[in-house]
């Protein structure tokens, strides 16, 4: 290999590795800011996306216009005058922008990001296709596939993605590496500029490129819907992911990294994409399709793990079906090179942007951005002149589909294992055989799609055991609100998050977790501790509220405005509550950051949507400004129930690194009926107070032996979600 070819493929491979490290640093630092919510993520990747599409078409137009000489002197001298930017932009990701303060979630993301990364992330994006296109004017042996660079960006891509969570943010904190990103981006700076104007000289005659090919013609429709569906598939796959485990790096990388390496694979110098997966891939769609009606009803598999690795394998077999399509229906004219990659950056952004805004703005109730992937996938597959046209007979395969659809709410129970759920397991045989026939058939397997976005929507109305009276998505999750046996139940996500009975004689009895059996109900009720002042982070229902008396004060912290006018409007413990009740809109954290010293008795921490948790309110410094806040025999309870996290080891662990002692208790079934199985633990530097949580309540000291504290505790530079995983 030669120097000059090893040097571009640096480049190439270091661009996209910082590019890449960038995007989880900037988003692992906003986390905190915007209330942990899994589409911080799905935004941030929208924003990054969208640079990319500005970094394409400066490369796309300036050579165009200037020819491939000129605009690398450009290129260089821009290059420059993003330093600066470096310097003082990055920094900003740590701190909040005062001028931004007052502006809604989603503006004040998109301009945090913008005022901190945007100048370098649109320069490090500029180089993928720019180093294609400068070893396609090279005359180097390679240069009559300069896409095999593309395979190496990936590469780097994929390198950043894993050594990320397994390397980079266990040992550095995100002070270092900003640091040390910022070295790296210096570096690279220096590479280009000892590395273009030297070691690759080009001819001095330059012909300056015009456009060829139709602008809106079939291929480049393929090329738009492919790219729109890889992006789109893997960000909806983090989404079902992190809405029930936590929105955290590391499962943010599993799914782009199967994307990525699916890139790598199909536009590698020797590319891999098997007739057989060509030909079976359309096998993963019911799978897709069934985990997915699984888990917008709750209902879990045997192990998270085993969730995880099948939607990771469903989204690889989907992406190396569109990225393989994608490498096939490539351009053959090096001079469309540009124009290609444009179009591929724009078609990333309309998947990101569909999964990421469209969607959760639209309001519908159901991760629905999921199937509509897959939709267009098939799409772009249809719009192949070989493919098979639309038969008559095609439509039986679309009714029986639609059949099964509408079956599914009448068989399947929220909330329990899939074991209980034998009779909805049965619907997963018929809707695997409909997509066999359909196997080779994308139009008709269009449509049995286009049925799925359309029904799925609006399938728990057709739930016989209830009543659906109010659903809501924004960007904080998603809230629907139903009557079952004479209560009114509020599901968030993916988990009962309050209930109410509707008869006033019982209703001012909180449901579920929140019972007078259960830890917290017991505790409340007692009287066992002084409780004057209190503070609960998460409102739900505002089911706690029942427990105030005459003389008691409870302020209510929540991040979503919209929960707010869900527990006023739709339950009536808020309104009908002896004590004085205040609700703070806002991150708990930085709420409580302004509220004075030790003025809180109780502080209950029940913040988490579905089983997603914002791990930033249960770090080190959490428990520390918590403690600020709580007078000197003050207690904190942390409402841990999660089917899929242990975090009574990790608030253990925590706990004892700031000095407190830390006890839990939980309340198994069936004690009451009306009350669910719930686990909390409870944590405070008062002896005095922890020996009344023991006798008469009977909560439990946690203590090394019984309870192994972990390796390290959590901090807002560190958590390892790998070590409190229930497998």
């Amino acid at each position: 290999m030669s120097m000059r070819l090893f040097a571009l493929q640096g480049i190439a491979f270091g661009a996209a590795f910082l590019l890449f490290q960038m995007e989880l640093i900037a988003a692992k630092a906003l986390l905190p800011r915007f209330g942990g919510s899994f589409l911080v993520w799905s935004m941030a990747v929208v924003f990054f996306q969208g640079i990319l599409i500005l970094g394409y078409l400066a490369v796309h137009l300036g050579i165009r216009l200037l020819g491939i000489r000129r605009w690398f002197h450009l290129y260089l001298l821009l290059l420059l005058l993003t330093i600066p930017a470096l310097v003082t932009g990055l920094p900003t990701l740590l701190h909040p922008v005062p001028q931004l303060a007052d502006t809604p979630f989603l503006p004040r993301l998109l301009l945090t990001l913008f005022l901190s990364t945007g100048p370098v992330f649109w320069a490090l994006s500029t180089l993928g296709v720019g180093t294609q296109k400068w070893l396609a004017a090279s005359g180097l042996p390679e240069a009559t596939n300069p896409f095999s660079l593309y395979g190496i960006s990936n590469l780097g891509a994929f390198a950043a993605l894993f050594s990320y969570p397994l390397l980079v943010e266990p040992h550095l904190t995100l002070v270092q590496q900003i640091t040390v990103w910022q070295l790296g981006y210096v570096l690279l700076t220096l590479v280009q500029w000892a590395a273009f104007p030297i070691r690759f000289p080009l001819p001095q005659q330059e012909v300056i490129s015009a456009p060829t090919g139709k602008i809106f013609g079939r291929e480049r429709s393929i090329w738009f819907l492919l790219s729109a569906a890889g992006n789109a598939l893997y960000l909806a796959t983090t989404n079902l992911i992190t809405m029930d485990l936590a929105s955290v790096p590391l499962l943010w990388t599993l799914p782009l990294g199967v994307f990525l390496g699916s890139f790598w694979l199909t536009f590698k110098a020797r590319p891999w994409y098997p007739e057989w997966l060509r030909t079976r891939f359309y096998l993963a769609v019911p799978v897709g399709i069934f985990l997915f009606l699984l888990q917008i009803k709750g209902i879990d598999l045997a192990s998270v793990v085993l969730s995880i690795f099948l939607h990771l394998l469903t989204l690889f077999l989907l992406c190396m079906a569109c990225l393989g399509e994608l490498h096939r229906f490539r351009p053959r004219d090096p001079q469309q090179m540009t124009g290609f990659y444009l179009t591929v950056a724009v078609g990333g952004f309309a998947g990101t942007l569909l999964v990421g805004w469209l969607v959760p703005a639209s309001g519908i109730p159901v991760l629905i951005e999921y199937p509509c992937a897959m939709l267009l996938a098939v799409l772009a597959l249809a719009l192949d002149p070989a493919a098979r046209p639309l038969h008559f007979r095609d439509g039986f395969w679309v009714a029986a589909m639609v059949l099964v659809l509408l079956g599914w709410p009448l068989f399947s129970v929220d909330g329990i294992s899939l074991q209980g759920n034998l009779l909805s397991m049965l619907l997963a045989v018929p809707t695997l055989f409909i997509f066999s026939a359909l196997r080779d058939k994308p139009r008709p397997l269009a449509l049995t799609l286009l049925a799925v976005v359309l029904i799925v929507p609006f399938s728990d109305d057709l739930a016989p055991d209830r009543s659906l009276t109010y659903r809501h998505r924004n960007h904080y999750g998603i809230y629907q609100i139903f009557t079952k046996n004479d209560r009114r139940i509020l599901k968030h996500g993916s988990t009962y998050h309050g209930a109410q009975w509707l008869d006033s004689r019982r209703r001012n009895i909180p449901q579920l977790y929140y019972h007078p059996v259960t830890p917290v109900g017991r505790l409340l009720e007692s009287g066992a501790i002084s409780l004057h002042n209190m503070a609960i982070v998460g409102l739900g229902t505002g089911s706690l509220a029942a427990y105030a008396r005459p003389g008691q004060s409870m302020t209510f912290f929540e991040l979503d405005p919209d929960d707010g006018a869900i527990a006023r409007d739709h339950f009536s413990y808020l309104r009908e509550s002896r004590g004085d009740i205040q609700i703070r809109f806002g991150d708990a954290r930085l709420s409580l950051e302004e509220m004075p010293n030790q003025i809180y008795d109780l502080l209950v921490v029940d913040a988490f949507n579905s089983d997603s948790i914002p791990i930033h309110l249960l770090t080190t410094e959490a428990l520390r400004a918590y403690r600020r806040t709580l007078r000197p025999d003050g207690l904190i309870l942390f409402h841990v129930s999660n089917r899929f996290l242990d975090l009574t080891t990790a608030l253990w662990t925590n706990g004892r690194f700031v000095g407190a002692q830390t006890l839990s208790l939980a309340n198994p079934p069936p004690e009451s009926a009306d009350a669910e199985p719930s686990r909390w633990v409870a944590m405070s530097w008062s002896s005095a107070t922890v020996e009344k949580l023991v006798d008469p309540l009977g909560w439990s000291l946690l203590n090394d032996q019984d309870n192994p504290p972990l390796s390290r505790p959590w901090t807002d530079d560190y958590s390892n979600l790998i070590s409190v995983l229930l497998f």
